[in-house]
């Protein structure tokens, strides 16, 4: 029996800052489906602001709900994404807080009211999240390649996609028949429910695909064992 607990750290800065832990426990090696994990995931605790803060206040916020997951037991995964605006130094540290690099671009053009995110609904079979919006973001892809090779779960967000590209991109996803997507619109008026959500979908990708890895490593390792005993 392998009982054990996880915590995730989820954290959006759209349409406004949310930060949430989620905790999910039990025996996840008897866990075979996206549905039972999501009926053992619940919150832990949250806290969300719809007026500006200033930078040290949210990095206070995001050290202390970081800081109940560690007391909690296993933090393993912390999830982020930010939005269009200005690069700050609270992105940074959050992408730092989740073992990425980051890089800034600045454009001057993008729609404040649209942050769009896609899942893809075949979680086994894909390892990309999507995040999306038509401008100006914090995030640069390249410095998440070596998630990448490591098969991590990465949050991909593509910079100063034009409104006709995210129309395309769209349709070609919900063409493609072997990777179906959902998708999630984030507007300005989003509620904080409709935000904690999609973090939580967020948090159960994230656990889902981890588990799925360590399982093709076992069954990896496994297919070497029994093939330097048959030698």
């Amino acid at each position: 029996m392998n009982q054990e607990t996880v915590s995730i750290l989820t954290f959006t800065g759209f349409p406004f800052v949310v930060v949430a832990l989620w905790e999910i426990g039990g025996e996840l090696d008897k866990i075979f489906s996206f549905e039972d994990l999501s009926a053992n995931l619940r919150l832990i605790t949250q806290s969300n602001h719809n007026q500006d803060h200033g930078d040290q206040q949210l990095a206070c916020l995001v050290h202390s709900i970081f800081e109940q997951g560690v007391d909690r037991g296993d933090l393993r995964h912390a999830g982020t994404f930010t939005a269009p605006g200005p690069f700050t130094p609270l992105r940074a540290a959050i992408a730092l807080l989740d073992g990425l690099h980051v890089g800034a671009s600045f454009f001057h053009a993008y729609y404040w009211n649209l942050f769009q995110v896609l899942f893809s609904k075949q979680y086994a079979k894909s390892r990309v999240l999507w995040a999306i919006d038509n401008g100006r973001q914090a995030w640069n892809v390249g410095y998440m390649m070596p998630r990448k090779i490591a098969k991590d779960l990465v949050l991909e967000v593509r910079e100063n996609i034009s409104q006709a590209s995210l129309e395309k991109f769209n349709t070609h996803c919900q063409e493609d028949s072997l990777e179906p997507w959902q998708t999630y619109l984030l507007w300005r008026h989003t509620t904080v429910e409709e935000v904690l959500e999609i973090l939580k979908k967020f948090a159960l990708c994230i656990v889902y695909e981890d588990m799925m890895l360590k399982q093709k490593m076992k069954n990896f390792e496994g297919s070497i064992l029994s093939a330097s005993g048959s030698v």
